[in-house]
């Protein structure tokens, strides 16, 4: 990506934009899910993540490509806000 020009918003917003959902895959009762969206947004194009509810890091270092993904949690009032910091060798 950094080779391409891309920087973390480029990245978040290509991201963002293909997890877009169709709403009537993910209503209440859709595919026998008990929980799910209203029925008022069966026809609506929904996104995965709310925005700014995606947060992207950058770890490692020379030793290879990995990658890893962290669960979500609830961020703001209702549980807590993710916190980075900058480790340098």
């Amino acid at each position: 990506f950094a080779q391409a020009n891309w920087g973390r918003e480029r990245v978040l917003q290509e991201i963002n934009d293909r997890l877009q959902l169709p709403g009537a895959e993910i209503v209440r009762g859709a595919g026998g899910m008990a929980e799910g969206v209203q029925e008022a947004f069966k026809d609506a194009t929904l996104p995965k993540f709310r925005s700014g509810g995606l947060l992207l890091v950058h770890a490692g270092g020379d030793a290879g490509l990995f990658s890893a993904i962290i669960g979500g949690w609830a961020n703001g009032s209702l549980g807590s806000d993710p916190v980075t910091k900058l480790v340098t060798a």
